[in-house]
C-alpha cells in the first residue's frame, strides 16, 4: 500500500511539474508570425535552411549573426584539444563545425536580453539545450596551456581564460553561414 501510495504522489508531481513547464514554454505558434516564419533561421542537417517550419527535415542548429548554433551541446564535457577535435568531425555539406570563434561566441553574446532568452526558449522547442548553462570552450587560444571559454547570459557574458586541460562544455558551430 505504501509503495502504491508514493508512486501516486511521484505521478502526481511529475505531472503537476510537465503541467508548469508547457505554461512557461512558448508552443510552436508562438514562435511563428504571421508570415509563417520563425524567428531565426534554421539549419539543416542536410545544409539547407529556411525560416519556415520543414517537416520532413531534421534541424541540425538555429543560424545567429551569420553562426549556425548546434541545438544541443555535446554529449559530454572536454578538455580544450578533444572539444576541438569533437566538432572537427562534424562535416554539413562540406562545412566543418568548430568550437566557435572568440568572435562568433561574442556575437551571440551581443544579443538583447530579450533577443537571448528567445533564442534559448527557440532552442528548447527544437528539442535543443539552453546556451547559459556553463562555460563554453571558443577555438581562442593564448598558447599551449591557456584557452578561451566563453559564458553566455541573458543580462551578461563573461569570457575565461581556461587551462586547456580543464573540462568545459562544447557547442559546436558552423560560421559563416
Amino acid at each position: 500500500m505504501k509503495n502504491k501510495k508514493r508512486s501516486f504522489i511521484s505521478d502526481l508531481i511529475l505531472k503537476i511539474w510537465q503541467q508548469t513547464q508547457q505554461e512557461l514554454l512558448p508552443t510552436g505558434d508562438n514562435f511563428v508570425d504571421s508570415e509563417g516564419k520563425y524567428p531565426f533561421e534554421l539549419f539543416y542537417d542536410d545544409g539547407s535552411r529556411s525560416w519556415k517550419p520543414e517537416p520532413h527535415k531534421h534541424p541540425w542548429g538555429v543560424i545567429v549573426n551569420s553562426v549556425a548554433i548546434r541545438l544541443r551541446a555535446a554529449p559530454k564535457r572536454f578538455n580544450w584539444d578533444d572539444a576541438q577535435d569533437y566538432c572537427s568531425k562534424i562535416c554539413i555539406n562540406g562545412r566543418v563545425a568548430s568550437c566557435g570563434s572568440l568572435t562568433s561566441w561574442k556575437k551571440i553574446a551581443e544579443l538583447s536580453p530579450d533577443e537571448f532568452l528567445k533564442l534559448n526558449h527557440f532552442l528548447v522547442f527544437l528539442k535543443g539545450d539552453w546556451l547559459d548553462k556553463s562555460p563554453l570552450w571558443t577555438t581562442s587560444s593564448e598558447s599551449f596551456f591557456r584557452a578561451y571559454a566563453m559564458k553566455l547570459g541573458e543580462n551578461s557574458s563573461t569570457l575565461d581564460q581556461s587551462k586547456t586541460f580543464g573540462i568545459n562544455e562544447t557547442r559546436p558551430v558552423i560560421e559563416g553561414i
